[in-house]
């Protein structure tokens, strides 16, 4: 009995240490519970991986299929916006070294109508949790301005759901912390957890951050080029199972019925040029300012590229491409070769101011002083639209060039253009409507620049340029500056035709066309003009008439 006595005694001692073990321990095992998380998704660093070559990469293929797809399709895989964050941590965790002994990195899950973005810690090696932010994505209006937004909807701290309310969040995440760390992605994330459980990404942030299309020739209008896409609301970004995709789509650039009827069209082997330059590519390691070197060559000719790029040509071989000496090389654009003027001899020279120069001539050398009543309403010179589009198709902003490749890793390459290849002018309607070729990997897009009609004093035509499409979106004020640029350098060393960029009045002179004699017959018989051309698809022309 006294065995059983002490027995009993015995149990309800464990009994009562275990009940005061459990009490004690019992928050250390809730905690365990409901906030231990091991369940990190593995991602294996790539040790090849690079996010800028990944972007380009990714736009390259994008615009390998821009002619079937009539737009520009990119795609950003989860395994490769997780091989961001891995490229980052080094770069976070230096420029937070309190995160050093706790932070483990993240990982982002992708989804059709979510995402999931987790950053894992440990403590001591021993406990390990994670933060699980449950986001969906849209497009708002954020001071003003258009932004990606990711909504944050839930948050988990190990496996408890943590209700997102201002309170809870601004306990555990403040926004110039988040705004730091996400920006060291090198993308411009801006942080609004504590007030609005968001994070955002300003269309500003657009041309800043995707540097994938800076080109050597003229970057400033490339980049302002994809800024267009955003602004115009084109560029439309969704989420699914396969990652973060982005589309452009270029349909709305393709025409405008008010400006695109081709009357000239620059008729360059652009294909056989991207195989050219392909081949070389294959067959040397260039670097890619290289490569642009080299298609610009492949363009213009020898005479024409910059004193350090001839330098580099001449030390290449060509011959596998049918060039046995780079310097005699001439290019792509021939010279035009002449569109019928009515009424007159075409000179060799074929331009503008020659044209004029000989209507003068021809239709002055009779008209005799005092005035002949007879030679009233007399045309003595025009400019038709096959003229002045000659003058546009023979500038020097026809074929500027930009070159994006990609290898892949049975060493062949894919080479993507982008490329103005053809200028040409309609008149109607008291106006010149100047229509620019620009062509995405061999999908032709239209910059449309209308000019009206404003004043004509005795020997020039002024027009104001009064909008500016791309396709059928009239442009951003960035986009319509760069435009003018354009028009200013291609007419820049023209004998009749110049724009002032600070007015943005295109003019047509012929003043140096008249002599003494000319201008004293001119001014004897009187001097009008006309805007003459019913509908964009007539020959319009600029005409000047004796009385």
């Amino acid at each position: 009995m006294g065995e059983q006595k002490r027995g009993s005694w015995i149990i309800r001692l464990v009994i009562t240490l275990a009940v005061v073990a459990l009490v004690i321990a019992s928050p250390f095992i809730a905690l365990y519970i409901c906030f231990y998380d091991n369940g990190a998704k593995a991602v294996k660093k790539d040790p090849e991986f690079n996010a800028s070559h990944m972007l380009q990469d990714s736009a390259v293929r994008a615009l390998e299929e821009v002619k079937d797809k009539e737009a520009l399709v990119f795609n950003i895989s989860e395994n490769d916006l997780n091989q961001m964050l891995l490229e980052a941590n080094d770069t976070i965790t230096n420029a937070f070294p309190t995160l050093k002994k706790f932070y483990m990195g993240a990982n982002i899950q992708t989804g059709d109508e979510e995402y999931m973005f987790a950053a894992s810690a440990k403590v001591a090696n021993v406990f390990k949790t994670r933060i699980k932010f449950y986001t969906t994505l849209s497009k708002e209006t954020i001071n003003d301005e258009e932004s990606l937004v990711f909504t944050i909807k839930n948050i988990k701290l190990g496996r408890v759901n943590v209700k997102s309310d201002n309170s809870t969040v601004q306990k555990v995440l403040h926004d110039d912390f988040l705004t730091s760390m996400l920006q060291q992605t090198g993308f411009s994330f801006v942080s609004d957890v504590e007030k609005n459980n968001r994070i955002y990404y300003p269309k500003s942030s657009v041309q800043k951050d995707l540097d994938i299309f800076q080109s050597k020739e003229a970057n400033s209008f490339y980049d302002t080029v994809i800024g267009e896409f955003y602004n115009q609301e084109l560029f439309d970004v969704s989420l699914d199972k396969n990652g973060l995709n982005g589309t452009v789509n270029l349909k709305p650039l393709h025409t405008n019925e008010n400006y695109v009827t081709p009357i000239y069209e620059n008729d360059a082997d652009w294909d056989s040029l991207k195989e050219k330059t392909k081949t070389i590519l294959e067959s040397s390691d260039l670097t890619d300012d290289e490569g642009i070197m080299l298609y610009n060559y492949l363009i213009y000719g020898f005479d024409k590229v910059d004193a350090d790029d001839k330098e580099f040509i001449q030390n290449l071989s060509l011959e596998s491409i049918g060039i046995d000496d780079p310097t005699t090389y001439s290019g792509i654009l021939l010279p035009y070769d002449g569109l019928e003027h009515p009424g007159c001899i075409v000179h060799p020279e074929k331009e503008i101011f020659d044209l004029v120069d000989h209507d003068i001539d021809v239709n002055l050398d009779d008209v005799t002083l005092p005035k002949d009543p007879a030679y009233s309403g007399r045309e003595i010179t025009l400019i038709n639209e096959k003229d002045l589009s000659a003058t546009l198709a023979t500038s020097d902003s026809i074929g500027i060039p930009y070159l994006m490749s990609h290898r892949s890793s049975n060493g062949k390459y894919t080479v993507c253009t982008f490329t103005i290849d053809n200028m040409y002018a309609n008149i109607y309607d008291n106006s010149i409507k100047l229509t620019i070729g620009f062509n995405i990997n061999g999908y032709e897009t239209y910059i449309c620049i209308g000019a009206k009609y404003v004043n004509a004093d005795k020997y020039n035509f002024t027009f104001n340029v009064n909008e500016i499409y791309y396709g059928e979106k009239r442009v951003s004020e960035s986009f319509g500056n760069e435009v003018s640029n354009m028009i200013f350098e291609a007419l820049k060393d023209d004998k009749v035709c110049s724009f002032d960029k600070k007015t943005n009045n295109l003019v047509f002179s012929i003043e140096e066309a008249f002599n003494e004699t000319q201008k004293a017959k001119i001014d004897a018989y009187g001097f009008t003009h006309q805007v003459v051309g019913d509908t964009v698809n007539d020959e319009g022309k600029l005409v000047y008439i004796l009385g």
